[in-house]
């Protein structure tokens, strides 16, 4: 009987491998902004610094890879 209670953490493990695997599945630019904005926790001038980009671009390939994720999250 318990095994078909549905158990909150189980539902939230499961999004955040799916996020996980779909960060991965991002082009390699996108990738890595949201995972050392993400992962990493860095600030986006820090992310910029590392990737050598502006803070600018950061802000919009995160916007691009956010737009993205929700597109692919809402099309399950």
């Amino acid at each position: 009987m318990i095994d078909k209670i549905p158990c909150p953490n189980s539902e939230c493990e499961y999004r955040e491998r799916e996020l996980q695997w779909l960060i991965g599945c991002l082009p390699v630019v996108e990738r890595d902004v949201m995972n050392k904005l993400c992962v990493c926790e860095f600030t986006q001038s820090q992310t910029a610094h590392l990737l050598g980009i502006s803070q600018q671009q950061v802000s919009r390939v995160r916007a691009r890879a956010i737009a993205r994720l929700k597109k692919e999250l809402s099309a399950e």
